[in-house]
C-alpha cells in the first residue's frame, strides 16, 4: 500500500477517533475548546509529553484517561530516562493491538516461530517494552527467556552460554557491555555464541551505519534496529532485510505527521520530508494521544524499499531537545555515539558530553568516554581527531576507568552542564 493510500485509508478512523476522545477525553475538550473534525485534524494544537505529566496530576491516570476504570487490563510507564515516567493505561482492545504490531513488526525483523529470544532490556517496574514483549515472542511460537537488564550482565551472559538464545533484543549500549563480559566470562569472543541476530534500538546512533557494523563483528550476527514510543507502541519502526531504513508497520493504528520543530509547520509526506515526528492514535481506548510531539528528530521516505515493502521508512537523526549548535554545527549525541563506537572494545560504548561554556569562543565539546585503557595517550588523541573530522568541531576527550559513570548516567549520552 502506498502511503496516499495508507492516509486514505486512515482517514475514517481518524474522523471516529476524535469524536471519541472529544466525547470521553478531559484533557482533549480543555484544549480542543470546540468538537474537532477529520477537516480541521491540522489545525489541533501539538501536545507534548509535558502536558500529560501535568494531566496526570488529576487522579488515578489522569484527565486523559478515556475509558472507564474498570474496562482497563493493563497499566504501564514510559522508560522515564527524559525524567519523569508517563503513566498510561491499556484496554483489551488497546493491548490487542500492540500485540498485533509487535508481531508484524518482529516478523520483518526476521524473528520466527522456534526462535529463542533472550530479553535484555529492562523488565521490572511496569515498563512499557518489558512483559508486552515477551508476550508478543510467545505468541509468534517463540521461546522467551524473559531475564532482563535488572539482572546484571553476568547472568545475562550465563543465559547465553547455557540456553543458547539465537536473537538477542537489547538497547545498543548493553549489547555492547555483554560482548566484553562474555569475552571476560567465557573467555572467547560473543561472535562464537549462538545469537545470530542482534535486534536493538532506543538509544543515540543506534542506527549508525558504523556503530551497528561494529555491533555486528562483535556478536557475530545480524543487526537490526527497530523503535517506537512507549506511550503510543512501543514497536511502531522496524528494519528489513535491505537495511534501508526502518518501515513503519503501525499504520492501521497510528497517524504520523513530521513537522519543523521550530515553527511547528507541515512538511509534505511525499517522496523524503525531515523534520520532527508527530502521533496521533486512530483508535486507543484509554490515554489516547491525539498530535502528540515526541521530540524524535527523522527523515522520512515514502518511496519504495527494495525488500518490496511500500510502508513509509524513517532515519532516527536525534532528539529535538538534544540539538546543540556548535560554530554552526548541528550536533546530536547520536553523533557522538557513532564515533565511541568506533573505538570499542577500547572504549566500552558509555560516554557523558558537555556542552561549551557560553564564552568559549573555540566551541570545544568534552566527551568522557569508559575506557580499558584509560592512561593511553595514543587512543585519546585518535578519538579527538576521528571525532573532529566526523562531526567537524573541537573535541576533548577524557578517558575514566570502566563502571565510573553508571548506568544511569550514560545510557542515553545526555548533554551535561559544563562545571
Amino acid at each position: 500500500m502506498s502511503y496516499s493510500d495508507l492516509r486514505a485509508a486512515q482517514q475514517p478512523a481518524l474522523a471516529r477517533q476524535l469524536s471519541r476522545v472529544w466525547d470521553r477525553s478531559e484533557f482533549y475538550r480543555e484544549i480542543w475548546k470546540k468538537p474537532p473534525s477529520e477537516s480541521s485534524f491540522g489545525e489541533l494544537p501539538l501536545v507534548t509529553k509535558q502536558d500529560f505529566h501535568e494531566a496526570l496530576q488529576s487522579g488515578f491516570l489522569g484527565s486523559n484517561l478515556s475509558c472507564a476504570p474498570e474496562d482497563l487490563v493493563h497499566i504501564h510507564t514510559s522508560s522515564g530516562t527524559s525524567g519523569r515516567p508517563t503513566y498510561f493505561g491499556l484496554t483489551a482492545r488497546d493491548y490487542a493491538a500492540w500485540m498485533k504490531i509487535f508481531t508484524r513488526g518482529f516478523q520483518l525483523a526476521g524473528i520466527r516461530p522456534g526462535d529463542r529470544v533472550l530479553q535484555g532490556f529492562a523488565m521490572s517496574r511496569g515498563y512499557a517494552g518489558g512483559v508486552p514483549m515477551i508476550e508478543a515472542f510467545e505468541s509468534m511460537g517463540c521461546v522467551a527467556l524473559p531475564v532482563g537488564a535488572e539482572a546484571g550482565s553476568v547472568r545475562l551472559v550465563d543465559a547465553i552460554r547455557q540456553l543458547l538464545p539465537n536473537v538477542l533484543y537489547a538497547s545498543p549500549s548493553m549489547a555492547r557491555r555483554l560482548a566484553g563480559v562474555y569475552r571476560d566470562e567465557v573467555g572467547r569472543s560473543a561472535a562464537d555464541s549462538s545469537v545470530r541476530l542482534l535486534l536493538t534500538g532506543g538509544e543515540p546512533g543506534a542506527g549508525d551505519p558504523e556503530s551497528k557494523r561494529a555491533l555486528g563483528d562483535m556478536w557475530g550476527a545480524e543487526v537490526r534496529e527497530c523503535g517506537g514510543g512507549t506511550d503510543v507502541s512501543p514497536l511502531m519502526v522496524v528494519e528489513c532485510e535491505a537495511h534501508d531504513g526502518l518501515h513503519f508497520v503501525a499504520g492501521d493504528e497510528v497517524l504520523i505527521e513530521v513537522i519543523n520543530p521550530i515553527d511547528s509547520s507541515l512538511a509534505s509526506l511525499t517522496g523524503r520530508a525531515e523534520g520532527e515526528i508527530v502521533y496521533t492514535h486512530l483508535a486507543r481506548e484509554a490515554n489516547p494521544v491525539v498530535r502528540m510531539r515526541h521530540g524524535d528528530l527523522v527523515e522520512l521516505s515514502t518511496e519504495p524499499c527494495r525488500c518490496g515493502m511500500h510502508a513509509p521508512r524513517l532515519w532516527f537523526r536525534g532528539r529535538s531537545d538534544d540539538m546543540l549548535i556548535v560554530k554552526g554545527v548541528k550536533i546530536f549525541p547520536s553523533n557522538i555515539q557513532a564515533v565511541v563506537s568506533e573505538f570499542a572494545p577500547d572504549l566500552s560504548g558509555a560516554f557523558t558530553i558537555r556542552r561549551p561554556n557560553l564564552d568559549d569562543a573555540a566551541g570545544l565539546l568534552r566527551v568522557v568516554c569508559e575506557s580499558v585503557r584509560v592512561a593511553d595517550p595514543d587512543l585519546k588523541g585518535n578519538f579527538e581527531r576521528r571525532a573532529r573530522d566526523r562531526i567537524g568541531v573541537r573535541i576533548e576527550c577524557e578517558l575514566v576507568p570502566l563502571g565510573t559513570l553508571g548506568a544511569d548516567q550514560a545510557q542515553k549520552g545526555k548533554w551535561l552542564t559544563d562545571d
